[in-house]
């Protein structure tokens, strides 16, 4: 494997349940790894999170995401935020 691949294990799992200030820790771990690798730096980012007070969102958008939406997330909730990325 190339140094600069993309491998999984640099990412946390699909699903992973974590509590506020590690969950916001992880996205911000994400975040950067993404923004520093040459194949995902462009890559949107939508955080979806059961965290939903303002505070929250603030903070979040702070780490760098791009996007962010709170559970339970209707289906065409997430494809329209993601055309909206997609489109900017």
């Amino acid at each position: 494997m190339r140094k600069n691949s993309v491998r999984p294990q640099n990412f946390p799992p699909k699903g992973r349940a974590v509590r506020s200030i590690d969950s916001l820790r992880l996205a911000a771990q994400t975040t950067n790894r993404m923004r520093q690798h040459q194949a995902l730096q462009d890559i949107p980012v939508i955080m979806l999170t059961s965290m939903g007070g303002r505070d929250d969102i603030v903070r979040s958008l702070g780490l760098g995401v791009d996007g962010y939406l709170t559970k339970p997330a209707r289906p065409s909730v997430l494809v329209d935020a993601v055309h909206a990325l997609l489109a900017q």
